[in-house]
């Protein structure tokens, strides 16, 4: 007969037994779980990326110089060669990977020549862009600082750019704007490239434009020199002097947020009016005082009225 010792010891192995079936069998349920699960995740993570290529890859331009793949309207100054380059459109590249509305106001800021920008994607591989340039209306001069001599002195020369009618300053060729009128003592600081006029520059924009309406003809603007501490002081007729001389008081364009143009415009009929009227002769200077008055000087500085 056992003893009881060996029964309890028998009845503990037994219950061991019994309890480490269990939950061995459930480990190896759970790793088993754990390996189908990885292999379905991995398995879905290579068809997804299979259709995704797939996707992507329709989206691929072979040929960016084939007809109707990369469509350009460009400006007289902005070839179609340098508006694929901006948005890097290259033989190979991918639609789907270029951020078009980025890289537009990217463009827009850092080549103020551009006005506007318009892109129109037609699925799966082309694409139509078109470009508007500003249209320049007057040469901007500034004093601009070169560099040091060798005394110290800082030597200085002359910038030009030009502006549009919204005042915006940007580089344009000096062959096609050597004719437009010129702003001479522009801002200082002088405005950077793609940025605004303001202040008496802006005025002076809004009379060059004024004296181009037509009931203006014949005035010949030419020049407006806003270097002064008080006046727009603009010169009508040819660049060799000739001609006569419109000062226009600061004051009597209101504050520096009003549009200008109305009091310009008032100005520039006064002085049309008394040249038509007085015939005092050339070079006269023509003085619109805040008060509405025009005073008229010879070139001998003996005022008229």
């Amino acid at each position: 007969m056992k003893s009881s010792s060996e029964s309890r010891r028998h009845v503990s192995l037994n219950s061991r037994r019994s309890d480490a079936g269990p939950a061995s069998f459930l480990a190896v349920k759970m790793a088993v779980l754990a390996v189908v699960v990885i292999g379905v995740a991995y398995g879905a993570y290579r068809l997804v990326s299979r259709l995704h290529s797939r996707w992507v890859a329709q989206y691929v331009v072979p040929d960016v110089h084939a007809p109707g793949v990369v469509e350009v309207r460009t400006t007289p100054h902005i070839t179609e060669e340098q508006i694929r380059d901006l948005f890097g459109l290259t033989n190979g590249c991918n639609l789907a990977l270029i951020d078009f509305d980025e890289v537009r106001r990217d463009v827009l800021q850092r080549e103020p020549i551009i006005k506007s920008l318009s892109v129109t994607k037609r699925l799966p591989n082309s694409v139509s862009i078109a470009a508007e340039e500003r249209k320049p209306v007057v040469r901007v001069n500034y004093q601009v600082e070169a560099m040091k001599t060798a005394d110290g002195r800082t030597r200085r020369h002359d910038r030009w750019d030009v502006a549009d009618s919204d005042g915006v300053v940007f580089r344009f060729s000096r062959k096609d704007s050597q004719l437009l009128p010129r702003i001479k003592g522009g801002p200082n600081p002088p405005v950077e490239r793609g940025g605004r006029l303001t202040g008496k520059a802006l005025a002076a924009l809004r009379l060059v434009e004024v004296c181009s309406a037509k009931e203006f003809a014949g005035m010949n603007l030419d020049e407006i020199d806003i270097s002064g501490a008080s006046y727009l002081k603009a010169h009508f007729g040819a660049p060799t002097g000739e001609g006569n001389t419109l000062c226009i008081d600061w004051n009597f364009m209101g504050g520096a947020d009003d549009d200008p143009t109305p009091r310009l415009r008032t100005a520039v009929q006064k002085v049309r009016h008394s040249i038509a009227t007085r015939l005092p002769g050339p070079m006269c200077t023509y003085t619109v005082t805040d008060t509405d008055r025009v005073i008229v000087q010879t070139a001998d500085k003996e005022p008229i009225r």
